[in-house]
């Protein structure tokens, strides 16, 4: 097995804090796929710039284990439901050492 740590804004980019059900949602899809997941303590704080414009947010780290690289697919759909779920641009995706920007 291999630990995933994805990065989930606790707010939209303007500030709107998302719902414990928004929340709920994520996780229940993230469950669907993979059969679980881990909502790690704490809060993360980060502060990045795009086109000039520069943005800081919290988020939460949730850690996902999956079986294999073989798996590597459910984490791109994961991925890719949580970048529209949460109206992201990208996504904060940490794995075997690596971080990808998705």
């Amino acid at each position: 097995m291999f630990a995933v740590q994805l990065l989930i804004p606790l707010s939209d980019n303007d500030s709107k804090r998302f719902s414990p059900e928004h929340h709920n949602e994520f996780e229940r899809f993230v469950v669907e796929r993979i059969g679980g997941l881990t909502l790690l303590p704490g809060e993360a704080a980060g502060v990045w710039t795009d086109a000039g414009i520069t943005y800081r947010d919290t988020m939460l780290i949730y850690l996902i284990a999956v079986d294999s690289i073989t798996q590597g697919h459910l984490i791109a759909e994961i991925a890719e439901f949580a970048k529209r779920h949460y109206r992201q641009k990208a996504l904060y995706v940490s794995y075997l050492g690596y971080v990808e920007i998705l």
